[in-house]
């Protein structure tokens, strides 16, 4: 059991990033609207070469030379780094050395969030880029106050309660709901029928 009261086995965590091309302006008309900053601090640094080796692990885990790849690393490690919050002892310690172990953990959470944030502001006049985190948990698990407040702080998401066990299907149906509205409908069924059972 973790610091923070979470079986990890019976919670769903959503992390996406969704992109739009809008119409194309004339050049002139296009300015970068980003609220990026020029400068790049040595905590920023680190959770961007945490998520690059994070990435490249991952890409290199699941291609194949006979289809074409397409993935998140950003939001595969942001819904791991969310699920890390809540770990602790080994579990925590195999959870860093997967998604990065260079910071400790209350300055890794802060600059990954922060990166978030701030790529979830990046739109520029052709391109909108969103990102929502949500945690879905067990209804009646009573997550840690503790928790909730960090998902929040670093992730802004929310815990919604669902009942896993009692109807997986209306489970299922309501987290790709949930994905359905904070996608544009871009990703309709992110688990498929199936997927999640009642036990």
């Amino acid at each position: 059991m973790s610091k923070h009261s979470l079986p990890l086995s019976i919670i769903t965590l959503c992390s996406l990033l969704a992109c739009e091309t809008k119409d194309n302006p004339e050049p002139e008309q296009c300015e970068l609207e980003s609220g990026r900053s020029e400068e790049v601090s040595e905590e920023r640094a680190a959770v961007v070469d945490d998520n690059s080796d994070f990435a490249w692990e991952m890409y290199h885990q699941l291609r194949s030379d006979e289809d074409n790849l397409f993935f998140s690393p950003v939001s595969m490690s942001a819904a791991l780094d969310m699920t890390r919050l809540g770990a602790e002892g080994e579990t925590l310690g195999q959870m860093a050395s997967v998604l990065g172990d260079s910071q400790d953990e209350d300055t890794h959470h802060r600059a990954q969030g922060s990166l978030l944030q701030e790529l979830d502001e990046s739109d520029t006049c052709s391109v909108t880029l969103s990102i929502a985190n949500q945690v879905f948990s067990q209804a009646g698990l009573g997550l840690s106050p503790d928790f909730e407040s960090a998902l929040d702080e670093h992730y802004g998401a929310p815990a919604e309660a669902v009942d896993f066990q009692a109807d997986g299907e209306a489970a299922r149906e309501q987290i790709n709901q949930w994905v359905a509205d904070h996608t544009e409908d871009k990703i309709t069924e992110l688990f498929p029928e199936g997927t999640i059972s009642d036990s």
